[in-house]
């Protein structure tokens, strides 16, 4: 037994450890996120080099010390004791470790003065567990993992650095388990009085090897991992949009297809069911009382739609997002694009899973005509392509047909893409009628306003064409981004924006 001392010269006050895979995990566990990581490998006359990053520790631990962070391992190696070759293991039906029978001495506790909410908070976690008839392979390892770091990713907004942070301390967890298992086998074969499946330790290290490598290679990188959830998720990443023309400075949207979308939507069995029932229910309402309004189906707009169709409406609203820590504290503005399913029932629509992105871009990109209508135009071309060919399903025994209806937004965008002036304190300031901005306070009982039309915006936009020296016609300024969407109406698929109309004064 060896009987040298290591030091961590990291901390302190130089703590010391017997054995260098003690030394190795109090290092990953307390100083793998240092950012001035400085560590000098003394290990063998032939290191001496000094360390900058803890990764890169790890990899010469791992290449050229592998065997040190086995001690089991390398006194068995040692030895000319053969006759604990195998190791017997029992398998029961379940195996659960409950919190109230685990060891809590100092030795075996990390961070022990962590308050005792946080084990209630761990016993509410559950794991999805493949069925009995499913076999376990290395698949479905790697993708019960890449679960996990999708989850945590998302929840916790998480860095690539803290992703394979995460990934570090599960690998050195994964050797605590072999040990804690090879020790267990042990006492069990010398006092085992039942019938046991055995396994050599040579095979129970080459399966936690692979379990190993997999796992890293799932999280090398943002590559390797995004492929990861392509080939267990079926994800869908978003498709890279060219908006400037200018070549040295390149500006870009994204936008996610929303046929992909739909697809994964509506492969669930229980959405298509769900949809024609509600569908089914407000129809019968309507049809007792033709005053009530549930979609844009029961309007006037809506007796053109298909009977048969899932109703798809868009929504585009500007947020804000900054990085509170970096050199750029400035804010960021975001334009994005949404659309959902009318047809969802009430008790669903307001929630994030019925909410889906479609496309998303920096607002600043979007400061001329022609890149708008970039940004728009994959958009355009996967609702045409919804609204001509639709969708077939396996599991369903027709065609699935969609028809776009509305876009919501508020004033400024939605004047935006109406290619309308886009000031509300003169002029026609109004997409719905010819109103002026000095009748705006004109009672509706002593006056009437003529409301906007497709024929006359279709004249208006002619006249612009014709006079280039116009800059705007009765507050038309431009053809809208989305003129080749089907079933689109400059002055019909815009509803008003009541909540700013109100809340900002235009109307009382």
């Amino acid at each position: 037994m060896s009987t040298r001392v290591f030091l961590c010269k990291i901390c302190i006050t130089n703590r010391s450890f017997n054995e260098f895979c003690d030394y190795f995990r109090h290092v990953t566990l307390y100083h793998a996120n240092e950012p001035n990581f400085r560590l000098t490998c003394d290990i063998s006359d032939s290191c001496g080099v000094m360390y900058k990053t803890f990764t890169s520790y790890k990899k010469h631990i791992h290449r050229h010390h592998e065997n040190l962070l086995h001690p089991v391992c390398q006194q068995q190696e040692n030895t000319v004791i053969n006759d604990m070759n195998t190791l017997a293991i029992q398998q029961p039906d379940a195996t659960v470790i409950y919190p109230d029978t685990a060891d809590n001495n100092h030795d075996n506790v990390i961070y022990a003065d962590f308050d005792d909410d946080l084990d209630n908070q761990w016993n509410t976690l559950t794991t999805n567990i493949s069925s009995k008839d499913e076999k376990i392979n290395l698949l479905t390892v790697q993708q019960q993992f890449i679960r996990f770091l999708l989850e945590t990713r998302e929840k916790h907004i998480l860095p690539q650095t803290v992703i394979q942070s995460i990934t570090t301390h599960i690998i050195n967890l994964l050797d605590s388990v072999v040990e804690f298992v090879e020790e267990q086998a042990k006492q069990e074969n010398m006092t085992q009085q039942q019938s046991t499946t055995t396994i050599s330790v040579d095979g129970m290290r080459k399966t936690v090897k692979q379990i190993k490598q997999s796992i890293i290679l799932s999280t090398r990188n943002e590559y390797q991992l995004i492929q990861s959830c392509q080939k267990f998720f079926n994800y869908s990443p978003p498709i890279e949009n060219v908006l400037s023309s200018n070549h040295l400075k390149k500006e870009y949207s994204y936008h996610i297809p929303i046929r992909n979308t739909l697809e994964k939507i509506l492969q669930k069995d229980e959405m298509i069911p769900l949809l024609i029932d509600n569908i089914q229910h407000q129809t019968s309402i309507t049809h007792n009382d033709p005053d009530l309004m549930f979609s844009r189906r029961d309007g006037v707009k809506g007796k053109i739609f298909k009977n048969q169709s899932f109703l798809i409406q868009l929504y585009v609203d500007g947020i804000g997002v900054t990085n509170s820590i970096g050199l750029k504290k400035d804010q960021h503005k975001l334009t994005l694009v949404y659309f959902m399913l009318e047809d969802i029932p009430n008790i669903f629509r307001s929630t994030l899973q019925c909410i889906n992105l479609a496309a998303i871009c920096y607002t600043k990109n979007l400061n001329n005509d022609e890149k708008l209508r970039k940004f728009y135009d994959p958009i355009v071309n996967d609702l045409n392509d919804l609204q001509s060919t639709g969708l077939i399903f396996d599991t369903f025994n027709s065609q699935l047909h969609f028809t776009f209806t509305t876009i919501a937004a508020d004033n400024l965008a939605a004047h935006e893409i109406a290619g309308m002036q886009q000031t509300f304190s003169s002029g026609y300031f109004c997409r719905r009628c010819l109103i002026t901005y000095e009748n705006r306070l004109i009672p509706l009982t002593y006056i009437h306003f003529i409301q906007r039309t497709h024929l006359q915006h279709t004249k208006c936009l002619q006249l612009l064409e014709n006079n280039p020296h116009i800059k705007s016609m009765y507050g038309v300024i431009g053809p809208s981004p989305l003129d080749n969407l089907i079933n689109f109406d400059t002055t019909a698929s815009l509803p008003g924006d009541v909540m700013h109309d109100y809340f900002e004064g235009n109307y009382s």
